[in-house]
Order: structure tokens, then C-alpha cells, then sequence
């Protein structure tokens, strides 16, 4: 989801040396989160895949310490195959694969390559997997429960009063067909329409996250007031077709301009009062699309950045860290890996000599830890350098917002929270006033909502670990702000949202 990935590619390196200073030694939780991208067995069937699907929720014992706060989430994809996601919010990892395989009574998961392995068997129940978790020599006690579903008093709950109706439309450019949801005011009349941007990571149409499903609720309440709303799974998610993994913002750009001609040619939308509304990386998307297309006519960006990723990087890791409490001789050494880092990417156009960079940077990193834990950290870093040296990576490293900013001249709003520690509100709300003043842009506003997160959830710190523990999908107020903002511009068919 969001930026949320890409921090995530670089805390491991300062929490586990963090933790190596503080001899707390917590770093085998990490290896639980290869549990992202699980394979089936192909003798399931899908009646008795279902005990497996929800979310689960680890605890490691080792040496007497115990880390828990690890869920994974299992559903099944429109081919009936097992998918799972796992976070590891105290480290910040995600999305590292696995092969799982499940029988009546036992699960296994391993990744082959890295030598590490689970077996566990279900109590009789089917609500806890106890095992043994295999990394290399090493061997330690697992146990997975199943956590009772998630409570979100916020998601829409059917029947609902506008139509819904499930779409495909093509990016004939890329040959990619594009699948979401429409949904539109029960009216004769031609209304005002927004296109939802997700953030980074591979979203599907309600950039579903920690049970949360913030696109969903925002899309429910836009059109309860009069908007047309369609919201998309990003291209090689769910149930559209492409691939996400070597996509770059470009392509996800091209994405949204056929977002955009598809609502064109919409009897129900108004075709001169057509907005985008991006969430973080959508936030960088958004401008970009809008300054090179007459057809968009209003952009609400949510914790949208003003900066390269580069720059965004570095002051969301240090935010983050600073907010856990991390010194800063440690917060430095942080940021001297990722300037190496960032620096090789930026330099070596041929990724497979910047991979060997890379690796050289990384094993004197390394060099610095005892045997022990240098085997138990290569196993972390060889996921990390994949992903920084994508395409998608690439080029968000070098992009800088402004540059689509200062060519804005229709009506804009820029919100973003007080304790958003991802996209600093500080930070960039200035910054993008400023590139919108400069392109003498007569009609804009920027808000910063006090006690806000990154995700726009009402919140005490801001810290990520808050995410999937507040029932709150979206600030009301933020709710609001959004939809009086284009009533007020556009024509819409407003009514007391429920």
C-alpha cells in the first residue's frame, strides 16, 4: 500500500543493528515474514483450503524472548489459489515469498533458496498451527493462531443507495485491461467523477490494507453526495491483467489516463468535471497526469509528496526511527547505508553491474556483525536488493513532483495529516503551495488535519504498528473535507452522507 513498502525495504538494516546494540535479539522474528507470496498444493480442493484463509498471527520463542505482532492474511485469488500477505510491523517487512503447502492436518512453508523451513500441525480446533521453525542450524518453537476477524465499523454494508457496477477498460497502449468498481448517483443528471489513486505496493481497487479498506469507504461516501467514483485494481493485481512488478509511476500514469477516457465516454459523468484523488505515491501520480491532459479538471492529493523519493526516503526513515525511539549515532548510521545505496542506483544504469555494487556495500555492512548474525542478516538483504534495484525503484528514486506541480493550474487540494511520519506534512504541504503559486494557480488549498495519520485515520503517534490497530478507516472529518470541497466547485446531486 503507499509508501509503507519502501520504507520497509530499508528499516531491517537499523532495526536489527539496533537491537544487535542493544543485545536484544529479535532478529529471528524477522524470518517469519517470508510468508508473503505462498503457493498450494495442487491436491487441495477448495473446500478444505477455507480453515486456512483469514488472518494469523505469530509468536517466535527464543532464548526466552518473545516477538509477536506478525499477521498474515491468506485469501484465495479468482483461480482459487492460496495468497498470503505478512507484516512484520515492528521490523517493517512485507511482501517476501514462500512455498506453502497444506494438508488436513499440517502446514509447511519454506523458501529453499534462503534454508529456512516451518512444520506445524493444526490443534483440533483449526485455529493454531504449533511447529518448528528452521533457519540454516538453527531451530526454534512457532506458533500461528488465527485472529477473529477485524473490527471496521466504517465499511459500507450493502444495500446501497447508488448503483454499483463492475468494469474493465483498456490502456490500449500497453495492452493491459484494466478491472474496478463504478459507482454512480441514482440520478438522470450528468455528475462530477473521480478516478482513486492508490499508493505504493501492489493495491487492489480499495487499497485494501491491515483490514481497512480506505477506497471502499471513500468511494461509498462521495457518491452518497452526487460523485461518480471509480476506483482500480493496479495493473497485474487481482483481477487486472499486466505486470506489476516491472511497471514503473510512468506506466501506472498511462494507467490513469485511460481511467480518465473511460469516464469520458460515460453517459452518467459529467465529462468537463472529471478529478483525480491520489493517495500517497497516487499523490505523485496524480499532477503528473494532469499536467499533460485537458480532460482533468480538479486534483485532491492525500499525504502527496513535493520531493524525490529519494529525499522522501531519508525523512520518513529517520521520522520513523526517531518516533521508535532509535539515537541518533544509529539514525546516522542508517543513512549512511542508504545514501551507498541510492547512490550506486543512480550511477549504474545496467542493473546487473549495480547488483554487484550493491552486494559489495552491503557484505562490508555486514563484515561488521559476528558469524552468527551475518548469515541470519545476508538472508534479509538478499530480498532488499531486488527491490531497489526495480525499475519502479529506479525511477521513483530520481522523480521529483515539482516538476508536474508547478504546471497545475486548476483547482487543487493538498491534505495531509499532523503525524503522518511516511509523507511529512511539514515537509511538503510548503513545498507544494509554493510550486502551485509559482504556476499561478488561483484556486488552490492545502490543510494539514491535527492527530492524522498517513493513512488519514485519527491516531496517536502515527507510528505504523497503529495501523491495523485503530478501528477508524478514515477521519470523518477528512471524509468531509473532500466531498464539501468538490461540491462547492461542481455540481453534485448532494446528500446527508450515512
Amino acid at each position: 500500500m503507499e509508501f509503507i513498502e519502501i520504507i520497509c525495504s530499508f528499516l531491517p538494516f537499523s532495526v536489527i543493528r539496533i537491537n544487535m546494540f542493544r543485545k536484544v535479539f529479535l532478529y529471528f522474528a524477522i524470518f517469519q515474514s517470508f510468508l508473503l507470496a505462498a503457493s498450494f498444493s495442487e491436491d487441495q480442493t477448495a473446500e478444505n483450503k477455507n480453515f486456512i484463509l483469514g488472518t494469523w498471527i505469530s509468536s517466535l520463542e527464543t532464548q526466552g524472548t518473545k516477538t509477536s505482532n506478525l499477521d498474515l492474511v491468506v485469501t484465495l485469488d479468482e483461480k482459487n489459489r492460496l495468497i498470503s500477505r505478512c507484516s512484520l510491523k515492528e521490523h517493517g517487512i512485507k511482501d517476501l515469498p514462500l512455498d506453502l503447502v497444506l494438508t488436513k492436518n499440517s502446514l509447511r512453508f519454506e523458501n529453499e533458496s534462503l534454508g529456512l523451513h516451518f512444520d506445524g500441525c493444526f490443534n483440533e480446533l483449526k485455529n493454531e498451527i504449533t511447529g518448528t521453525f528452521y533457519q540454516n542450524e538453527n531451530n526454534h518453537t512457532l506458533t500461528l493462531k488465527k485472529r477473529s476477524k477485524l473490527f471496521r465499523p466504517q465499511e459500507p454494508k450493502a444495500p446501497y443507495p447508488y448503483r454499483v457496477e463492475n468494469i474493465q477498460y483498456e490502456n490500449t497502449f500497453a495492452k493491459v485491461t484494466l478491472a474496478g468498481t463504478l459507482t454512480c448517483p441514482l440520478t438522470d443528471k450528468k455528475c462530477p467523477a473521480v478516478l482513486l489513486i492508490a499508493g505504493s505496493g501492489p493495491n487492489d481497487r480499495d487499497e485494501t490494507v491491515f483490514g481497512h479498506k480506505p477506497f471502499f469507504l471513500l468511494a461509498d461516501y462521495l457518491t452518497r453526495n452526487g460523485i461518480v467514483v471509480l476506483r482500480v485494481d493496479k495493473r497485474g493485481v487481482a483481477s487486472s491483467t499486466g505486470h506489476y512488478e516491472s511497471a514503473t509511476g510512468l506506466d501506472f500514469a498511462d494507467d490513469v489516463q485511460a481511467g480518465v477516457e473511460y469516464l469520458k465516454n460515460r453517459s452518467e459523468v459529467n465529462s468537463k468535471q472529471i478529478g483525480l484523488i491520489g493517495h500517497s505515491e497516487g499523490g505523485l501520480i496524480a499532477p503528473m497526469v494532469a499536467s499533460k491532459s485537458k480532460d482533468v479538471a480538479f486534483i485532491i492529493l492525500m499525504a502527496g509528496p513535493a520531493i524525490t523519493g529519494e529525499e522522501l526516503l531519508y525523512e520518513q526513515t529517520q521520522a520513523i526511527l526517531q518516533a521508535k525511539g532509535v539515537g541518533l549515532s544509529e539514525r546516522e548510521m542508517q543513512r549512511n547505508l542508504q545514501e551507498k545505496l541510492f547512490s550506486i542506483i543512480k550511477e549504474e544504469d545496467d542493473p546487473r553491474i549495480a547488483e554487484i555494487e550493491l552486494r559489495k556495500v552491503l557484505e562490508r555492512y555486514l563484515n561488521e556483525f559476528p558469524n552468527e548474525k551475518r548469515n541470519a542478516l545476508r538472508v534479509i538483504y538478499e530480498t532488499q536488493i531486488d527491490r531497489i534495484n526495480s525499475n519502479w525503484f529506479r525511477y521513483f528514486l530520481t522523480y521529483d513532483p515539482k516538476t508536474a506541480l508547478k504546471q497545475i493550474k486548476i483547482p487543487f487540494l493538498a491534505l495531509n495529516g499532523e503525524l503522518d511520519l511516511q509523507v511529512s506534512s511539514k515537509q511538503n504541504l510548503p513545498l507544494i503551495a509554493k510550486a502551485l503559486k509559482k504556476a499561478c494557480n488561483k484556486d488552490y488549498q492545502v490543510i494539514e488535519f491535527p492527530k492524522v495519520n498517513h493513512l488519514f485515520q485519527t491516531a496517536l503517534t502515527g507510528s505504523i504498528e497503529e495501523y491495523s490497530q485503530i478501528e477508524e478507516t478514515l477521519s470523518p472529518l477528512v471524509l468531509k473535507t473532500i466531498s464539501d470541497w468538490i461540491c462547492e466547485r461542481f455540481k453534485a446531486s448532494s446528500e446527508t452522507s450515512k
